[in-house]
């Protein structure tokens, strides 16, 4: 497996599928396999093989959410939205509690132009972040992307009571309040 990945990282595409194949004919549904394969395919620009191993290394593996973010990730770079948000639905159905997947669903909502969908999803992702600044900043910019200025004061309150000094919390915060034409308050 680690030669494989090598080969990938070497561009040696012929090279990694052949090892990755060799693997899946000894386990046949070997999901860390199937899970490179796909990331193989999709890096080697063919979309289709990439998420049909996605989907199956998704489908066998039930403790790893890697496949599913890979799968949607796939599926958002074909511009396969609906399929995405399936996708992502699916994923966040196994792993509620899991914020990366959480901010997969709403970036998926908004791909597919469902922006009251996203700004719930990125609600509860705020939950999952508690107080960590880097998150609390990175949902505030998917609120602002959302269309809720709002919820992304919100997620910089929280960031800014995590860290009162972080400088991405407090530029954002001068972007938000521009925006909102509070020149007093973003001064």
């Amino acid at each position: 497996l680690n030669l494989a990945r090598l080969d990938i990282s070497e561009s040696r595409y012929d090279e990694a599928r052949r090892r990755l194949n060799g693997m899946l004919a000894k386990r046949h549904d070997d999901p860390e396999s199937l899970f490179e394969l796909g990331l193989l395919e999709r890096r080697a620009g063919r979309a289709a093989e990439a998420i049909r191993h996605l989907q199956k290394a998704h489908e066998v593996q039930r403790r790893d959410m890697r496949p599913g973010m890979a799968l949607i990730e796939t599926y958002l770079g074909q511009r396969q939205h609906e399929q995405a948000l399936a996708a992502a639905i699916d994923l966040s159905s196994k792993y509620p509690d899991q914020l990366a997947v959480q901010l997969a669903l709403g970036r998926t909502y908004l791909a597919a132009g469902k922006a009251g969908n996203a700004r719930s999803t990125f609600k509860s992702a705020t939950r999952l972040a508690e107080f960590d600044p880097v998150m609390q900043v990175e949902i505030a910019r998917l609120q602002l992307a959302a269309g809720n200025p709002d919820g992304a004061l919100y997620n910089i309150d929280k960031a800014l009571q995590g860290r009162p000094d972080d400088p991405a919390a407090l530029a954002l915060l001068v972007e938000i309040e521009t925006r909102s034409g509070n020149a007093a308050k973003a001064d």
